[in-house]
């Protein structure tokens, strides 16, 4: 069967794949590649490259030659795999080939290798040295051999090539690592960087072998990205960490038994092609620097041989000195903290001090250095920042940084943030709002210097007077009272409220975010929602009761004025899932004080996780689900123990109160031929079964004026199933009109506009059918029906859907006087499966 059309195959995602490897492999952005594209009279826009890129785009067979143009490549190289080994390649979904099958087939001529990065065949042609430092991997990883035993060849001749070769070698041991340790799937990508700092690669390794591996990779990297000179000292000194690496690599895990060698072997200098060319200008440069130790002018032939020879004796006597792991981490530290520094905008060199030394001392020791200080424009101290390897202990980092802070204050009358970073790992210690605690990235400027001064006019929060004119309700004020307890005297991060459906959720949260802003607690706040119906619900209500706030219901427009954000997550987090690639995220991780979320679901919160990750701020989730009916996965979101929310306002409660109307369940067991759960929902979505359904309805239900049916939420399992009821409907009674009963789902074309038709007491749909949409979330206080024909396998997400009917209406079209109760049909015994 031909896949639909639109459908990616294996060849349109490699091609992605290969594109980016080439781009970064050149050095090129993806704003410097769209200007040679639109050169070659072939623009592709930037967004369309990001998602070729990302395997979300297809490439016809102009923009594949233009491509092969802009990166000076054949376009063979961006079709084809980056090697040519015996793994398996997919070609369509039905035919695979090995690897070099492939470069044979596509050539018709069986290469050694792939064309190299810069379009040229000379690997295909390239002699392997009958010796390699490397045989060990020759037998069982074959990849691994050829790009190791490339680098080994090229140490002399081109130390750059040599370079790039020793980190494809290193991405490739680390890709089948990652995947073997980590269970990851064969298409993740993750960077070298993302695995090395995976605390379970980094376990495995060890300090010794990371410190390795990190320093191969940083030198692939210049290679790669630099236009600096890369020497003879570095491709030398990365294909020794590089033998080490494969050493314990093989010794780890191979699987042949005769393959894991009991001793490392020494590195072997002689195999090395000592007679490549090497480069003049270089080669001039180390004799000069080196006078004292070479012969007498005019031995030109000795000079040389004695030069080498020395290299090779220095570089051997410097290896355990560069070898050394906490140092070596921490250099690595620091060039990743560097490459934060200007991800989030500290491009200015006035705004950086380096090895701050302290004077007077503050204690015995000889010198005393802060590594990093960061200003403000007007030259007052921000941030203070030590960098230190994996192994420091984070208490007694921070207890140094403490005494620097004390130090700083006095001299400049203001508290400094506090940062630890160690390799891609940030810690912050804002000492007067929480404890010490790991952030996603680096503030920006701006998100230092706010929160470092307006921390300084923070008052206490059980001070601070409930605004009177929001009008809350007693629980509603006691439930602000606990979250801002956990913030101030609990000094946590995050609170959870359970409130059930219409007991006033987000008047709550409105009141608490004018407490914590009054307060100096919070400016700039992130408002997430489900649906563009509840995006537009929020923005009123803010604007009516929080006048004196900028609101913007579009976050996809970096606003530095406004000071609420409404929206949804999947417009969000593409923005700062940008972040990193070749231009940043509008959104730095400090952009943000407070994040709420207006409706926590299980099926739902996964898509959270990523916002809640990447930005640093106060985080508040508000759901309709009991604390038993709370997903384990929400609470750990909220750093809480099972069952334990920060405040709690029950359905129970709320009924006995009088805010809430009472349910009346009507359980109506289905009876399947086998009592199986599949022959169940069969059953459910059978004609015969949705027409008996639709009988019990019309007879049982809540009744309005006219006599027919009130509004009614049908609750289906399926988009397919919602359309076959409301088809039946229309057979079964064609009095009522094709208006009556409706569905409304993800794929309903005016799905907004039929919602808030339904809305209305005296419009039509009078049913509205939901597959998804009208689950949760929808103020629905004229719905007096609810009509479950399906399964709900979650406690939470059941009473969230009861919450459709569970509002009152101070005049129900659907009985004509004041609605205190609403009517469950329950189809799908959930009730007793979930009690």
């Amino acid at each position: 069967m031909a896949k639909q059309v639109g459908a990616m195959g294996p060849t349109g995602i490699r091609v992605g794949h290969r594109l980016r490897e080439l781009r970064q492999a050149h050095g090129l952005t993806l704003n410097s590649l769209t200007t040679r594209l639109a050169e070659l009279g072939r623009p592709i826009d930037l967004s369309a490259l990001a998602k070729i890129e990302k395997g979300q785009r297809r490439v016809d067979v102009d923009d594949l030659v233009a491509l092969g143009l802009a990166l000076d490549v054949s376009p063979n190289w961006l079709l084809l795999p980056p090697t040519s080994g015996e793994n398996q390649v997919d070609l369509t979904m039905a035919r695979s080939m090995r690897a070099s099958a492939v470069w044979s087939w596509a050539l018709h001529d069986r290469p050694a290798g792939p064309p190299s990065p810069k379009g040229r065949s000379a690997q295909s042609d390239q002699q392997f040295p009958e010796r390699s430092n490397f045989w060990f991997l020759q037998a069982e990883w074959p990849d691994l051999y050829r790009e190791a035993a490339t680098a080994e060849s090229l140490v002399y001749s081109d130390s750059r090539i040599s370079c790039f070769y020793s980190r494809s070698t290193l991405e490739i041991a680390l890709r089948w690592l990652h995947q073997n340790l980590k269970a990851a799937q064969p298409g993740e990508s993750a960077s070298i960087l993302s695995i090395l700092s995976d605390t379970v690669v980094m376990d495995a390794m060890g300090s010794e072998v990371l410190a390795m591996t990190m320093e191969i990779r940083r030198k692939g990297t210049m290679a790669v990205h630099t236009t600096g000179t890369i020497t003879t000292d570095d491709s030398l000194a990365a294909i020794v960490d590089l033998f080490h690496a494969m050493m314990w690599f093989t010794r780890n895990y191979s699987s042949s038994p005769e393959d894991r060698l009991d001793e490392t072997p020494d590195f072997d200098h002689s195999i090395l092609p000592l007679s490549a060319p090497i480069s003049t200008t270089n080669f001039d440069h180390t004799l000069q620097s080196h006078a004292p130790l070479v012969q007498a002018p005019g031995h030109a032939s000795t000079q040389a041989s004695d030069h080498i020879e020395f290299k090779l004796f220095d570089i051997e006597a410097e290896l355990p000195v560069a070898s050394d792991p906490g140092r070596r981490i921490e250099l690595e530290s620091r060039e990743i903290f560097e490459q934060l520094l200007e991800e989030s905008g500290w491009t200015d060199s006035s705004s950086i001090t380096r090895d701050y030394a302290l004077s007077p001392k503050l204690s015995n020791e000889e010198f005393q250095f802060i590594d990093y200080i960061l200003w403000d424009d007007d030259h007052s101290p921000l941030a203070l920042v030590e960098i230190k390897s994996r192994d420091a202990d984070p208490s007694l980092i921070f207890r140094q940084l403490q005494d620097y802070a004390k130090y700083i204050e006095v001299h400049h009358s203001r508290i400094p943030a506090l940062f630890c970073v160690s390799g891609t790992e940030v810690f912050l210690w804002d000492e007067l709002a929480s404890i010490p605690r790991q952030v996603t990235g680096f503030y920006s400027k701006e998100e230092i210097r706010r929160r470092v001064v307006d921390r300084s006019g923070r008052t206490e929060l059980n001070n601070t007077v409930i605004d009177e004119t929001i009008e809350l309700r007693g629980y509603q004020k006691e439930i602000v009272r606990r979250v801002c307890d956990a913030f101030e005297s609990g000094r946590r991060r995050s609170a959870l409220v359970s409130m059930a459906v219409g007991t006033g959720k987000l008047r709550t949260c409105l009141a608490l975010i004018d407490v914590l802003r009054r307060g100096g607690w919070v400016n700039r706040i992130l408002y997430l929602t489900d649906s563009q119906l509840m995006t537009e619900q929020a923005v009123s209500e803010f604007r009516t009761h929080l006048p004196d706030l900028l609101v913007t219901s579009d976050t996809r427009l970096h606003n530095n004025d406004a000071h609420v954000f409404v929206g949804m997550p999947h417009r969000l987090i593409p923005q700062i899932e940008s972040a990193g690639d070749d231009r940043p995220s509008p959104y730095g991780h400090g952009f943000f004080d407070l994040i709420v979320i207006n409706e926590m679901t299980t099926m739902r919160s996964r898509r959270y996780h990523p916002i809640a990750d990447y930005f640093d701020a106060l985080l508040v989730g508000f759901t309709s689900a009991p604390p038993d009916g709370i997903d384990n996965d929400i609470y750990q979101l909220f750093d809480l123990k099972n069952g334990e929310p920060t405040g709690i306002y029950s359905f129970r409660d709320a009924v006995a109160d009088g805010y809430l109307a009472s349910p009346e369940f009507r359980n109506v067991k289905i009876k399947a031929a086998s009592g199986s759960i599949e022959d169940s929902v069969t059953h459910l979505a059978s004609e015969e079964f949705i027409d008996a359904a639709l009988k019990i309805l019309m007879e049982q239900g809540i009744l309005a004026d006219d006599g027919y049916v009130g509004k009614t939420i049908i609750f289906a399992q399926s988009i397919g199933q919602a359309q076959l009821i409301a088809h039946r409907c229309r057979i079964n009674y064609p009095e009522l009109g094709n208006e009556f009963a409706l569905p409304i789902n993800s794929k309903t074309t005016n799905a907004p506009e039929l919602i808030k038709r339904f809305l209305e007491s005296n419009s039509k749909p009078r049913i509205a059918i939901s597959s998804g949409m009208l689950d949760a979330g929808i103020s629905t206080p004229n719905v007096v029906n609810l009509l479950f024909l399906k399964n709900v396998h979650s406690k939470g997400r059941f009473w969230i859907m009861l919450g459709g009917g569970a509002r009152l209406a101070s005049r129900s079209s659907s009985h004509g006087g004041r609605k205190d109760s609403f009517r469950v049909i329950d189809f799908g015994n959930n009730l007793l499966h979930l009690q």
